[in-house]
């Protein structure tokens, strides 16, 4: 059994980084450590996907005399665009949490939970309906609160 873990430790690697990487993004409040947590889980399995694709005295697939294993190379290219898709998720990831910053002032989660919070209290205690605290969910008041719409002026 420990024979077994030494040969093959990239996949226990794989699989703590994995682990980390997820514990990172459940416990932490902070949207740039979640974002940092998501991209070790996205190297974690890129390293998984292609160390199992590797093959003992194997060669690139070009066909050559005496040569009797080849290394499959769709999983590498595979993992080439998933690290593509990788690095823009991120990106649209941190451009989130810059227009989170801009618009609450803090990346904290509680923190944003607590402004949220408190909206939703004032514009409850500011309404003079007969209203219940459930009919203040962030959808029914987004509805509420929607600007008003531009009227289009006709050019004469």
């Amino acid at each position: 059994m420990l024979d077994y873990l030494f040969n093959s430790y990239n996949y226990l690697v794989s699989i703590i980084l994995m682990m980390v990487g997820f514990y990172i993004v459940i416990y932490r409040g902070n949207f740039v450590k979640k974002l940092m947590g998501l991209a070790i889980f996205q190297t974690s399995v890129l390293l998984l996907y292609i160390t199992s694709a590797y093959v003992e005295d194997a060669r690139f697939p070009i066909l050559k005399e005496g040569v009797e294993h080849y290394v499959n190379p769709l999983p590498h290219v595979l993992m080439l665009t998933a690290i593509v898709v990788g690095v823009a998720t991120l990106a649209v990831g941190l451009s989130l949490v810059v227009r989170i910053k801009e618009a609450y002032g803090t990346i904290e989660e509680d923190e944003i939970l607590k402004i949220d919070e408190q909206i939703v209290s004032t514009l409850y205690e500011s309404s003079k309906t007969h209203l219940s605290k459930d009919d203040f969910t962030p959808a029914k008041v987004k509805k509420t609160t929607k600007k008003p719409a531009k009227s289009k002026k006709r050019a004469g």
